[in-house]
């Protein structure tokens, strides 16, 4: 049955507005599909996470809160996320639908990639993960199935964020992201810690899996392959493959060290290693590096060109064990079709140069000066005449004849190269510059210009392409803004004055808060860089809240970014409920900081004294030196001079400015 057509997702319309087509793959965590946004018209993809994740409640939490940080992030080599939620039971993502395939359908199909190749694929994927890096993002799963390639041939990385939303559900140890063991770094095995670094390393077994073929680990198990990644050291692609250029080894021993401080600290550094490996592949040309397994290989490799290697890394290259010498064929010489052809080439020589001497002989002769055959050369040219029988003694040598030079502008160094040694000219000088225009490789300028002529000793100079030349925005910030600005100038970007500052409750004072363009971005030199750098935390001054309700007091401190606390204390002058003071009383407090209010309870209580026996005017005046005020009630018929009863009784407390009653006798 078509799995397609028995789906019973096809079909349906997720949030009244995504309908969803076809499948298009399933993987470990989430079946994907071809969708059609109803709302926008276009089509779009649909990540549809299986069941168990779905219920998963952290899981949910977890991705939703990574789908929304991935969809802050913009770059053209970024799937973009469109959208995600939940309809009946089923957590989906909604992302920018690629026509085209995986790097893996490419491995499939191709089974490796040429250098010039996988460096274009990896340039792309490592611009990706710059930008994401400088967003704080960390991939957490680079690998060829989740770098999608476009019909148009552009590469983007797809699912950041979504191993991240995994580890919450305890689940990663269940075979979920068993695809992904081949590429994990050591420290993610160890610990499950991930940073840049450990994308960095990912990147890295991905290109050593472009050049050769395959990873550089493989087992019975994920354990053994994970194990593998821990304590094994990844081989040079050279080791693998004869032909890999030696900055190619470099670029992939130093993303995948073991150890994460051996590795470029971000996706950027590793970005500028891959673009001067690219270079130096543009400058070898694509016809002089053959690649071959090691295992077919002669044992000793000579064939190799030179290249300039940046670093501390050497390339080594092995030879296969017992294996016999080998013995260099002996070219065979053509002895008959090769004369014919050298006697053919030096006869037209000779006739041409008789021929030129006596026109010039008779000329001169005309002029009164005649040049002996001494003052005479011979030609350089690029075919071989020595198989020729030499020419008479009596002969004067030919004269130098000047030739015009070929237009090799626009051309790949290396046809450049091959066509003047065509015309017999030595080997020309070669100037690098950076160019919009002209592709990396190619020829910009030669120098004599096109048109002139030349002979064969002449000095050939080709202005050769290294293509538009980028600089990565650094990373600066949370750093100084002394060290910012020394990171920009030797980026050669112009940092735009005056400085943008702003308040900031976690950058220290002095510190980058921002920078624009973000950090990784590849940008011209002398591009202009807004650098916003931060004051520190904010100072807000605090307001004056005496005589005020607490309420009042503390919403006023609220609105001021600032908290309130509270204490009470009796006062014989401030109402009750009222601000008494407050701590501290002016000046200022930064952002989040916290005033205390005092706040009355009015007069402090006093205990009642006891007057009963005293007389009238004794017990009023005792009741009224203790603050309270008296009242006065005489038993029925009596007028009584002597209290007989208080209320409230002796020892209660009583506030200040109370009434107390008096019962007299």
């Amino acid at each position: 049955m078509d799995l397609t057509t028995a789906d019973p997702l096809i079909g349906q319309l997720f949030d009244g507005r995504y309908r969803v087509d076809a499948r298009v793959a399933r993987g470990g965590m989430a079946t994907v599909y071809t969708g059609f946004d109803t709302r926008l018209d276009r089509i779009v993809a649909i990540k549809v996470m299986h069941q168990a994740l779905a219920e998963d409640e952290a899981f949910v939490a977890r991705f939703h809160r990574e789908a929304k940080s991935a969809a802050r992030l913009s770059h053209p080599n970024v799937v973009a996320i469109h959208d995600q939620g939940a309809d009946a039971g089923r957590v989906f993502l909604v992302m920018e639908h690629i026509d085209g395939g995986t790097l893996r359908d490419r491995l499939k199909a191709e089974g490796r990639l040429t250098p010039a190749a996988a460096l274009d694929i990896m340039e792309q994927v490592l611009s990706a993960l710059a930008a994401a890096h400088g967003a704080g993002l960390v991939h957490r799963d680079v690998k060829p199935e989740n770098i999608l390639i476009g019909a148009d041939g552009r590469v983007k990385v797809a699912d950041f964020g979504l191993a991240r939303a995994i580890e919450t559900t305890g689940m990663t140890t269940t075979g979920l992201l068993i695809g992904t063991v081949s590429y994990l770094a050591p420290e993610q095995v160890v610990s499950g810690r991930a940073d840049p670094r450990s994308d960095v390393y990912s990147a890295g077994i991905v290109l050593f899996e472009l050049l050769t073929g395959a990873p550089p680990y493989d087992g019975d198990t994920p354990l053994s392959v994970a194990y593998r990644h821990v304590n094994d050291t990844v081989p040079s692609p050279s080791s693998i493959l004869m032909g890999v250029p030696p900055e190619l080894d470099e670029v992939v021993l130093r993303a995948t060290n073991r150890e994460p401080e051996g590795r470029p600290s971000t996706a950027s550094d590793l970005l500028i290693g891959v673009q001067r490996a690219q270079q130096a592949v543009a400058r070898q040309g694509a016809s002089s590096t053959i690649l071959r397994p090691l295992a077919d290989a002669p044992t000793l490799i000579t064939a190799l060109p030179s290249a300039k290697r940046d670093g501390n890394f050497t390339r080594v290259l092995r030879a296969p064990v017992d294996r016999p010498p080998v013995v260099k064929p002996v070219r065979r010489r053509r002895p008959r079709r090769g004369l014919v052809a050298g006697a053919v080439i030096a006869a037209l020589l000779l006739v041409a140069t008789v021929v030129g001497w006596q026109f010039g002989l008779g000329n001169d002769r005309d002029r009164g000066a005649i040049p002996s055959a001494a003052t005479s050369s011979v030609p350089a040219t690029s075919a071989a005449v020595t198989s020729a029988p030499a020419a008479p003694s009596s002969t004067p040598p030919p004269a130098p004849v000047p030739f015009a030079i070929a237009d090799v502008r626009a051309k790949a160094v290396s046809v450049a190269l091959a066509e003047l040694k065509g015309q017999g000219l030595a080997a020309p000088k070669i100037t690098e510059v950076f160019d919009e225009t002209v592709k990396p490789g190619f020829v910009k300028e030669q120098k004599p210009p096109v048109g002139a002529s030349v002979l064969a000793t002449a000095a050939v100079e080709l202005v050769v392409s290294k293509g538009p030349e980028r600089v990565g925005v650094p990373p600066v910030v949370g750093i100084t803004r002394t060290k910012a600005l020394a990171a920009f100038a030797a980026a050669k970007l112009v940092v735009v004055n005056p400085l943008t500052e702003q308040f900031d409750e976690k950058v220290p004072a002095g510190n980058v808060v921002s920078v624009k363009p973000p950090a990784g971005e590849q940008v011209k030199p002398g591009t202009p860089v807004v650098l916003t750098v931060s004051k520190g935390r904010q100072p807000i001054p605090v307001p004056a809240l005496a005589g005020k309700t607490f309420d009042v007091a503390a919403k006023t401190l609220t609105d001021a970014g600032l908290k309130a606390a509270r204490k009470n204390s009796f006062s014989e002058k401030v109402k009750l409920g009222l601000v008494i003071s407050q701590t501290p009383a002016n000046g200022t407090v930064f952002r989040g900081g916290t005033v205390t209010l005092t706040v009355s309870k009015g007069p402090a209580p006093v205990a009642m004294p006891n007057v009963i026996g005293l007389e009238r005017k004794a017990a009023v005046a005792k009741l009224t030196a203790a603050g309270l005020r008296v009242q006065l009630v005489d038993f029925p018929g009596l007028k009584g001079k002597t209290v007989a009863r208080q209320f409230p009784d002796e020892g209660t407390l009583v506030a200040k400015g109370k009434t107390v009653v008096l019962y007299l006798f």
